[in-house]
């Protein structure tokens, strides 16, 4: 990376010539690297079964879109999403020294975002790149990039990034999200019908290999508005007012974990219809075009749920608060909402179930 800055490259050859830019490779790091290279097999000897190799290394598989995923392990980029790293700095990495998100060991084992979010944004660049080619190779892996993305939480991790306390964090994100939503906007299928189902169309097609595309697009939607300036008012939600900030770092572009966290939820719950709180989410989310980021998101009619099934959403909503209490802001929001109130009334009740004690405690 310290020779980067001396290749005679400008943006402009960049730009007009995107094969020479990093964009037009796959990256590969960790342990996986060693994967795409071996010593080729010369000749195997009959009596010992020992095998001669080249003495040079030769490429054993191309990097293609899909590395991606093989390198980020979903459960712990989901970790990392719920327990965003909030005091990362962009750069504040300094040569030689490791990084450490905090004292707690459980909490090092999370990803750096600094890193996460540029190979992220180089897939999504060289996603672009291949889709402008006449005729890629391997369109089935093409058509399936941007639901893989979001179905191993890449697409998470992006949101979570916005409650970063770094102004160049949140701006990276931002133009993640940007770039997918204009991505699965204009997203079409390369393989033509036949090659899935020959008596289905265009439409039906797109459905069956992308069905969250429009819900993610939605959720994305509704995720600008409430960002956006004046957080939506018009549209019925609500930016953070200047007392609800926790620190001089904390602005009214950021979102409080508590808020990151439950666009997450929501979009874990996008390919489980069956879930009964797939409905409850949805409601929530058609009822206005903007969340209003002072308060939990429908809290009082989740938590005061008068479905059957409520004890689910009472603990849902319970869990989602007790998981995103970070800082002092995410408290603000919970003590506007009043939250904490209706919880310890609910829990010294004596209807109360051991479930919803268990979540609380």
């Amino acid at each position: 990376m310290v020779l980067v800055p001396s290749c005679p490259m400008d943006s402009v050859h960049i730009a007009e010539y995107p094969i020479i830019g990093f964009s037009a490779t796959p990256l590969v790091w960790g342990p996986v690297t060693r994967q795409h290279y071996q010593f080729q097999d010369v000749n195997t000897n009959a009596q010992t079964g020992s095998r001669t190799a080249l003495v040079q290394p030769v490429t054993f598989h191309q990097p293609g879109l899909n590395s991606l995923y093989t390198m980020l392990d979903e459960n712990r980029l989901l970790r990392t999403a719920i327990c965003f790293p909030t005091n990362r700095k962009w750069l504040g990495y300094t040569a030689g020294a490791d990084f450490e998100l905090s004292a707690n060991p459980d909490e090092n084992d999370l990803f750096d975002p600094c890193f996460v979010l540029h190979a992220l944004h180089h897939y999504l660049t060289h996603y672009k790149l291949v889709r402008t080619e006449p005729n890629p190779l391997n369109k089935a892996s093409i058509d399936q990039f941007l639901r893989t993305f979001y179905v191993k939480h890449c697409l998470a991790f992006a949101v979570a990034a916005l409650s970063s306390y770094s102004k160049h964090m949140r701006s990276m994100a931002r133009t993640l999200l940007a770039e997918y939503r204009q991505l699965a906007e204009s997203w079409q299928p390369l393989r033509t019908t036949a090659t899935v189902n020959k008596s289905a169309g265009p439409a039906h097609q797109a459905l069956r290999l992308f069905p969250e595309r429009t819900q993610i697009m939605f959720i994305l939607d509704t995720l600008r508005n409430s960002l956006a300036a004046g957080g939506g008012s018009a549209l019925g939600g609500g930016s953070r007012k200047h007392w609800m900030f926790s620190s001089k770092l904390d602005t009214g572009g950021r979102l409080t974990r508590l808020h990151a966290n439950f666009f997450i939820r929501c979009l874990q719950q996008l390919n489980k219809p069956e879930n009964h709180l797939y409905q409850t989410i949805w409601n929530c989310l058609l009822s206005k075009p903007a969340i209003d980021l002072n308060e939990v998101p429908d809290f009082l009619r989740t938590f005061f749920s008068a479905n059957l099934q409520f004890r689910i959403e009472r603990h849902w909503i319970c869990r989602l608060c007790a998981d995103s209490v970070g800082d002092s802001a995410d408290y603000l929001v919970l003590e506007r909402s009043r939250v904490y109130k209706h919880v310890l009334t609910t829990y010294a009740s004596s209807s109360s179930d051991t479930a919803l004690q268990a979540s609380c405690s």
